[in-house]
């Protein structure tokens, strides 16, 4: 990692210039040089190299020197073990850990505490794959896989429930997969009761700080995140977040910050599977939704009980024939459920998205942009292209033969085939009184169906006129429900840009930042943009609506004072799309964030201008650090007045970066070495204190989306209405 010697911020090494202050980027530094490496750890464990690391400690792998043996050794952090009382603590949970002696669980062989107070725990090495890197190469898995490896993980955390250990912090990374692929494979759970130790330590719980405090927020039950007291059945959620990651490759809930991904925990509905995977029985999906039921009464009650609940809904979906008649399972309560899996109520309907979400923002098909969240198969396919190849070589091999096929029209199942002997097969002899007995024939057929056909077209006119042939409203319209938005458009000062194409991007060369890079043909929709930043006065009023506090330097939700036309800044992308989504709520409007083409070409227009005056660079056109402005302007100021795009747009260059509503991605056939990220944004523009090779209009910055800074605002976009 680079470090900018002014403000101290890291970057990747492919960037040269800061771009928030323009200065010039420093070497990487070297790495630390691990103490712990080529030593002998308490007299008994030689270090040999650095495996695996955390939010607990470092993992080495290490040889026992008297016994020859190859051993794990995990190495606390000095933070979580800072006294005596602690590591006690810590030392009857290992003791116990031991007791968990299953063969799905880790091996836990020795603890101790060398003269120095470093802490460390001894657990059996294990050569194996993690289940999270299995996840990340193989994106889901089958049905049949995943139970497989939930049925193991069960089987270990049922046996630590039985001696009173809760794990607290289940996930894929603490489950690994010894001899993958073999006859032999083996599921092995490791780090129990290593969570409760870091709960111990920490005191009070503090919801913000990174790692949590009480677990991994992805994984987390409703109870563990707002710090009640648990009980086995918390763990038993971390597995239904497990199991909905294996079989759908994606999390039931995601989030951009730690809190906001906590409340959805709590609060919101889980998306349903097959929303998801359409190869997912409904079954199945009854059982994963139960476990993540928010009351942990509503879950099943034991790992057990969990593991023989999915092997149950497997075995439905398996059936090779199914009978005519599902099978009744009779309560000792006396409910009964056909076809559902033992002791698993129907699953419930839930929307497409919780509440206050909002799907992708995607871009026209000619900029061939996608960000990761919408690389997803959609469209004509109603499958992931894999599954569909998997399906037909099912098919092909004789694996679903003579199972009934869903009907593509109604989705019901024909009866099973069964074979009759032929005897007993009977054809009508023509003429016969079986053949010709209540027979309408087909000119009364023909009757009965044409006057059906009349009278209802004669209904359907009728309660058309009277009750949905609203007569038009006449006024001043934009064709969304009648509604008048001339007057937001005006208090928003919004401007139109008209469809339109242009280069996004730059050619290959010297000195052009190569995530820019290669330049490409992009058709930008016609779209609404705010001729301004948004300003303190504009952003107050969504705080005050909504009993919100204002960035760093205001007090509460009063800025200070004289600036109320200035662009706000310090808000976080998080923030910036909460108020647009506001804004929507009041208006009516669909006010949005700009994405990132749209807003490349609303600076540059049509005839690639490198700065949105033109291709020459001039410091008296804008507040930039070239000018030595030393403060954020008013959007009116006469010091932007030049800094004027092709549309009219004021104040594209400097003042202040500007959020986008892109995610972190390559352009098509860029050779730069970016990781897409779409917990991240794009951040375009520049600021009062940007050199002028950080302020051209194609250059890309991204930051966490929670990620704040006094130089960093945004600017209204919004849809036609």
């Amino acid at each position: 990692m680079k470090k900018c010697s002014s403000c101290g911020r890291e970057f990747q090494e492919q960037t040269t210039f800061c771009p928030f202050d323009g200065k010039k980027l420093d070497a990487p530094e070297p790495a630390d040089v691990d103490k712990f490496l080529g030593t002998v750890l308490d007299g008994k464990y030689c270090v040999e190299s650095k495996i695996g690391q955390g939010g607990m400690g470092n993992v080495y792998k290490a040889k026992h020197v008297h016994m020859d043996t190859m051993v794990a050794v995990k190495i606390l952090h000095p933070h979580l073990v800072s006294d005596q009382t602690t590591v006690e603590r810590f030392r009857r949970e290992a003791r116990a850990a031991i007791t968990v002696n299953h063969p799905n669980a880790i091996h836990v062989m020795d603890f101790g505490v060398t003269g120095d107070k470093t802490v460390y725990l001894v657990m059996e090495f294990l050569e194996g794959i993690s289940l999270r890197k299995l996840l990340e190469i193989e994106r889901c898995l089958t049905p049949e896989k995943a139970l497989n490896i939930m049925k193991q993980v069960c089987a270990a955390v049922d046996t630590a429930h039985s001696k009173g250990i809760i794990h607290r912090d289940l996930k894929p990374d603490n489950i690994v997969i010894v001899a993958h692929g073999t006859p032999s494979e083996l599921v092995k759970v490791l780090d129990f009761s290593i969570a409760k130790l870091k709960a111990a330590s920490e005191g009070p719980v503090n919801l913000t700080q990174q790692g949590m405090v009480v677990g991994t927020p992805q994984y987390m039950s409703p109870e563990q995140a707002e710090g009640q007291e648990l009980d086995t059945r918390s763990d038993l959620y971390s597995l239904g977040v497990i199991m909905y990651e294996m079989l759908t490759g994606d999390l039931p809930f995601k989030a951009t910050t730690p809190m906001a991904l906590i409340l959805k925990h709590i609060h919101a509905l889980p998306r349903p599977l097959r929303e998801l995977k359409e190869n997912i029985s409904p079954a199945l999906e009854a059982v994963v939704l139960r476990t993540l039921a928010k009351k942990r009464e509503d879950r099943p009650q034991s790992a057990t009980i969990l593991a023989e609940q999915l092997e149950e809904a497997m075995s439905q979906e398996n059936v090779s024939i199914r009978p005519e008649t599902s099978p009744v399972i009779v309560r000792p309560t006396g409910e009964a459920m056909m076809g559902g899996a033992k002791g698993i109520k129907p699953a419930q309907p839930i929307g497409a998205y919780p509440a206050g979400a909002t799907a992708p923002l995607s871009l026209p098909n000619e900029v061939k942009m996608q960000s990761s969240s919408s690389m997803d198969y959609s469209g004509d396919l109603s499958l992931d292209p894999r599954d569909a190849s998997r399906a037909a070589n099912k098919v092909s091999s004789g694996g679903l033969a003579g199972r009934p096929q869903t009907n593509p029209i109604n989705g019901s199942r024909p009866n099973a085939v069964k074979s009759i002997p032929p005897q007993v097969i009977s054809t009508p002899i023509a003429g016969s009184e079986e053949n010709t007995t209540s027979k309408p024939n087909n000119t009364s057929r023909l009757l009965v169906i044409m006057a059906g056909a009349f009278f209802a077209i004669i209904l359907g006119l009728i309660i058309y006129f009277f009750f949905f042939n609203e007569p038009a409203k006449v006024g001043n319209t934009t064709g969304n429900d009648n509604k008048d938005f001339k007057p937001w458009l005006d208090k928003m000062q919004m401007v139109s840009v008209p469809t339109g194409t242009y280069m996004m991007g730059r050619e290959v060369e010297k000195g052009v930042p190569i995530d820019s890079t290669p330049a490409h043909l992009v058709k930008v929709p016609a779209f609404l943009i705010g001729r301004y930043e948004v300003t303190n006065k504009q952003y107050q009023e969504y705080l005050k609506a909504t009993n919100r506090s204002g960035p760093e330097g205001w007090t509460g939700s009063e800025f200070v004072a004289g600036q109320e036309e200035f662009a706000v800044s310090g808000i976080s992308w998080d923030e910036a799309n909460a108020y647009c989504q506001w804004l929507s709520t009041q208006s009516g409007l669909k006010f949005r964030l700009l994405t990132e083409a749209e807003w490349e070409y609303a600076a540059r227009g049509t005839d690639n201008r490198l700065y949105p005056w033109g291709t020459d660079w001039d410091s008296t056109k804008t507040v930039s650090g070239e000018s030595n402005n030393a403060s954020i302007v008013a959007v009116t100021s006469a010091l932007l007045t030049n800094d004027r795009s092709p549309y009219g747009i004021i104040g594209m260059c400097g003042n202040v970066f500007e959020w986008t509503a892109s995610p972190v991605t390559l352009y098509p056939n860029s050779a730069a070495k970016i990781e897409p990220c779409n917990e991240c944004r794009i951040i375009r523009g520049g600021s009062y204190k940007s050199k002028k090779e950080v302020l051209q209009n194609t250059n890309r910055f991204w930051q966490p989306n929670d990620f704040r800074d006094n130089r960093v605002g945004f600017r209204l976009g919004a849809d036609l209405p």
